[in-house]
């Protein structure tokens, strides 16, 4: 029950790779050093921080810190701390799951997170704030939310950039203050590529 809680994001991704834009870019001022490259996407990451191959393809998960991942493997949640964050970036493939949403070929990352966001009211406070935005000129949507795991409140951003034939999707979860998370994926937004192998 806690890894089908926690691993909220992973699911995101898996949903993205089975199946308009406001008028500035909201690119953010955040040092990025590391760079990780797997499967065609590359990523660029804060100082300190650690990633690995992610799984399904073109995916690659990212800690602040070696212990997160190691916690997150044995899933052992109840170690996790409150500077504690684990994400994901995934390149989603054919955008083939735009239809099994019920939404057209055309479909913007706003309108996918507002999809989601109407297909969990009730049931959580996961894509809570959803809003346009830009990502060096190309149509993003950001949204903000959070869900109650034993007692604890975990927060969480998810990001969709507009990559043409398909989307990249960021997403992060922490205990701690989600504005200073939200500013990292905008970043990591920026700077991501990906080449089909």
């Amino acid at each position: 029950m806690k890894l089908c809680k926690l691993s909220v994001l992973i699911m995101l991704m898996l949903l993205l790779a089975s199946c308009g834009g406001g008028d500035g870019n909201n690119n953010v001022d955040v040092d990025l050093p590391q760079t990780f490259t797997y499967d065609g996407l590359t990523i660029k990451y804060p100082r300190g921080w650690v990633a690995r191959e992610g799984n399904p393809p073109h995916s690659i998960e990212f800690a602040n810190s070696q212990d997160v991942f190691g916690i997150y493997d044995a899933n052992d949640w109840g170690k996790l701390r409150e500077e504690s964050a684990l994400g994901v970036v995934q390149y989603a493939g054919e955008a083939s799951f735009l239809s099994e949403m019920g939404l057209s070929e055309d479909a913007t990352p706003y309108d996918v997170l507002t999809t989601l966001k109407a297909d969990s009211l009730g049931e959580s406070e996961l894509y809570r704030d959803v809003e346009k935005i830009k990502v060096n000129g190309r149509d993003a949507a950001i949204s903000t939310g959070s869900y109650e795991l034993d007692g604890s409140m975990i927060d969480q951003v998810i990001l969709l950039v507009d990559e043409g034939e398909s989307f990249i999707f960021i997403g992060i979860q922490t205990f701690d203050d989600i504005e200073e998370y939200k500013d990292i994926v905008i970043a990591m937004a920026g700077a991501v590529e990906f080449v089909p192998n």
